[in-house]
């Protein structure tokens, strides 16, 4: 049984650390665990902030289990001098109750940020931002603005039917949906 809470704990913390150190460089660990996206890797604010979705059998949760279950369970028979049983007994319900406290944890802290990051997301309609690509009538081009002391870029629109963006041509933010800037051209004030 020694082995198998080893094994537990090596995998556990593996997926931890690839997730947690490597993951961020090579977007290794999104998967759909965490929907929430406050920024992307080149500082996007994503506006559809309302799809938080923290599953309670996600592989981050899972593999706070599995750490948990294996390193009591090593504490239990190598440390106590505790059997298969005694120690089953402890490292499986302290297993799930670590489990379940991540994820609540988790959960409660995703709600924290979706809330603040829906706000600041709310306040860019109306702010100026500049074509990175030229957007065409019916297509999505690119912008970048400026919001608290960061530069952000995001897909774009044409909101009206104005002639095309030109590529560095000043717009104005009208309404974002579901991760689409809408813009119009600042001399359509």
């Amino acid at each position: 049984m020694e082995t198998v809470y080893f094994i537990c704990l090596v995998f556990g913390l593996g997926y931890a650390m690839i997730v947690g150190v490597i993951g961020p460089l090579f977007d290794i660990g999104h998967d759909g665990d965490f929907e929430h996206d406050v920024g992307h890797g080149d500082g996007q604010i994503d506006s559809h902030m309302g799809d938080l979705h923290v599953s309670p059998l996600s592989p981050n949760v899972l593999a706070t289990f599995l750490v948990s279950f294996g390193g009591i369970g090593l504490i239990a028979v190598k440390g106590m001098g505790w059997g298969v049983f005694g120690s089953l007994l402890l490292a499986s319900p302290s297993g799930v109750l670590v489990a379940v406290v991540f994820y609540y944890t988790v959960k409660a802290l995703g709600s924290v940020t979706q809330a603040s990051s829906e706000a600041q997301v709310s306040k860019l309609v109306g702010s100026e931002a500049a074509a990175t690509i030229k957007i065409e009538v019916g297509g999505t081009g690119e912008i970048v603005y400026h919001a608290l002391g960061t530069r952000y870029t995001a897909p774009a629109r044409i909101d009206g039917e104005d002639g095309p963006v030109e590529k560095y041509e000043k717009v104005y933010i009208t309404r974002i949906e579901g991760g689409i800037y809408y813009v119009r051209k600042m001399n359509e004030l």
